[in-house]
């Protein structure tokens, strides 16, 4: 009937709440394009690990390489001084995992000299979530990173949450870990 009233109307919800913000025009985004004609291979270098980052964070690849290869060379300056949000596409083996260990790695180590990073200090703040497509790939990263990530402070706590785990447990082990590794059914 007309005269019992809706949930948003006992609630006293404003409808105007509902509409999406209006629309207001950002900036382009970087689109930053690698290939041969506008890299070609004698123009490309490799940076060492030890240019970019300190001890003890450089202990990430310390036991992998000394430089990064020229894919993650051209990066690493926005991977590990600034804020931005990247995209990366790349064929396997490009070394996109240690992409995200640059912004990881940045991350902790705003952490661990003390530095404020969006207001919040310590590690034990941190949350970092890495989604891949399957149990076996968490499975195999989380014991990477628990190691090398040990390696610059041993409280880093990594944790894998995928289909298989109990949802009560999961949000236990979320609330204690700095590295969640995840499949997409999961996040």
């Amino acid at each position: 009937s007309s005269s019992q009233k809706t949930e948003v109307q006992i609630l006293g919800i404003d409808r105007a709440h509902f509409k999406p913000p209006a629309f207001t025009r950002t900036a382009d985004p970087i689109v930053h394009k690698l290939s041969s004609q506008n890299r070609p291979v004698h123009n490309r270098r490799n940076t060492p690990v030890n240019n970019v980052f300190s001890s003890p964070v450089r202990n990430i690849w310390q036991s992998k390489f000394q430089s990064f290869n020229h894919m993650q060379s051209e990066m690493v300056q926005v991977l590990a001084n600034s804020d931005d949000n990247v995209i990366v596409s790349a064929p396997t083996g490009a070394g996109k995992t240690a992409l995200f260990e640059m912004a990881m790695a940045r991350l902790f180590a705003s952490k661990l000299n003390g530095q404020a990073h969006r207001g919040v200090s310590g590690v034990s703040s941190v949350k970092v979530v890495y989604i891949a497509p399957n149990k076996a790939l968490c499975d195999e990263r989380q014991e990477d990173w628990s190691k090398r990530l040990g390696d610059i402070d041993r409280g880093i706590v990594c944790t894998t949450i995928t289909g298989d785990a109990n949802a009560t447990s999961s949000y236990g082990e979320i609330a204690k870990a700095h590295l969640i590794l995840t499949t997409p059914e999961k996040w």
